[in-house]
């Protein structure tokens, strides 16, 4: 059994938004000690780390389509799934290809938010596991140039987001996009930037400023309302999104009440009796985007967990819960049991791996580590040298 190595007191006394304390910790000295099962996902970490070293500062007013108010500040992407009518002269009306990706999309804001977000969020890790402080100064200017300076920062909504040409100037479902920040766990990644003093008292103000705005438009603006009333995964995000934000802001108490509120409106509505998600199950990637929402309600009760609200343990009164929506995609992936709706692209396995790795620490319960060492790999390597493996190591 590794010790945990000695940290410094600002990492000692840091409150996590979602990680583990002690899972970090365990990583951390594991990476001293050289421990053989995380050099996989080490090696690929550091491939990660040093992209995110040299990776140009974003601008959100560096684009090729200018946003439909005419400010370079805000944030514009087009819908991800819609084409041109080839019917009609003007491609109008813009028709829906559920799970097919118009390229067209990479040519708007979202590329930059994900560069500038993970860059920051790889250096942050970088910075808490390695004590580097040119890592922790780089994510700082990655934030800096994207959220705290006035010149070149996002305005904070997503008013503009997956906009539909010819139908609307934004859409209730580009609430995803901001996925990114507790994807890439950016939060627990600026609270150790902040604390190694690459972010200064005053600037940790203004990027918190920048979430309470996001947060105020989010839960004003029709686009968020909209959202709440889905049962899908982006609904899930945009909990999730609620609750760690409010977290980092430093107001837990309403970050609470978020997820306090999220076994009734999201587990109790999402899964059925068997544990499947009947919304996800209508997607033409259905396995897919059942395991994203399940990893989605796996991080929103890990982040409750260490806040103290109990969501691995909720139950609905019809009896649904969080755990049962796992055993029931298990069986799928480790059980034998074939997929029963439609997956027009091959299934990321790596998204079983996270949901066990993370559902192992929820639970704690360690087969289901051993558990994920029966899944398919399509690539040699691949689950091994997924960042999950040291963020929630199979200790």
């Amino acid at each position: 059994m590794l010790g945990f190595s000695a940290a410094p007191v600002w990492a000692a006394e840091m409150a996590w938004v979602q990680l583990d304390p002690q899972a970090m910790a365990w990583t951390k000295a594991a990476i001293e000690s050289k421990e053989p099962s995380l050099q996989a996902a080490w090696a690929e970490f550091q491939k990660d780390v040093e992209a995110a070293r040299s990776a140009p500062l974003q601008d959100i007013r560096d684009k090729k389509h200018p946003a439909p108010s005419g400010n370079p500040q805000d944030y514009a992407t087009l819908s991800t799934y819609v084409w041109p009518n080839p019917s009609t002269p003007d491609g109008l009306p813009w028709i829906h290809k559920d799970g097919v990706t118009n390229p067209q999309t990479q040519e708007y804001d979202r590329p930059k938010l994900n560069l500038a977000v993970r860059s920051a969020a790889a250096l942050g890790l970088s910075a808490y596991w390695t004590g580097s402080r040119p890592d922790a100064e780089r994510a700082a200017a990655h934030v800096r140039a994207w959220f705290i300076d006035p010149a070149t920062r996002m305005n904070p909504h997503l008013k503009f987001a997956q906009f539909i040409p010819g139908k609307s100037q934004g859409e209730w479902h580009g609430i995803i996009e901001m996925s990114v920040v507790v994807e890439s766990y950016f939060f627990d990644a600026l609270r150790v930037v902040h604390g190694m003093g690459a972010l200064t008292e005053d600037e940790m103000k203004s990027l918190q400023g920048w979430f309470r705005e996001y947060l105020a438009w989010l839960e004003a603006d029709p686009m968020g309302k909209a959202c709440s009333d889905r049962n899908n995964n982006i609904a899930t995000c945009m909990e999730l999104q609620k609750a760690a934000m409010w977290a980092f802001v430093g107001e837990p108490g309403k970050a609470r009440a978020v997820l306090q509120a999220f076994g009734p409106e999201r587990i109790a509505s999402q899964i059925d009796a068997r544990g499947m998600m009947p919304h996800e199950m209508g997607r033409t990637k259905s396995m897919g985007y059942s395991a994203k929402n399940l990893n989605y309600h796996l991080q929103a009760a890990l982040l409750a967990k260490n806040l103290g609200v109990d969501l691995a343990g909720y139950r609905s009164p019809e009896g649904t819960s969080l755990r049962r929506a796992l055993d029931a995609q298990r069986e799928f992936w480790t059980g034998g049991k074939k997929w029963e709706g439609r997956q027009i692209v091959d299934y990321p396995w790596v998204r079983s791996l996270r949901g066990l790795r993370m559902a192992a620490w929820l639970f704690e319960e360690a087969a289901l580590h051993a558990e994920a060492s029966k899944l398919p790999a399509p690539q040699p390597g691949e689950l091994a040298s997924d960042r999950v493996n040291l963020l929630y190591p199979a200790r």
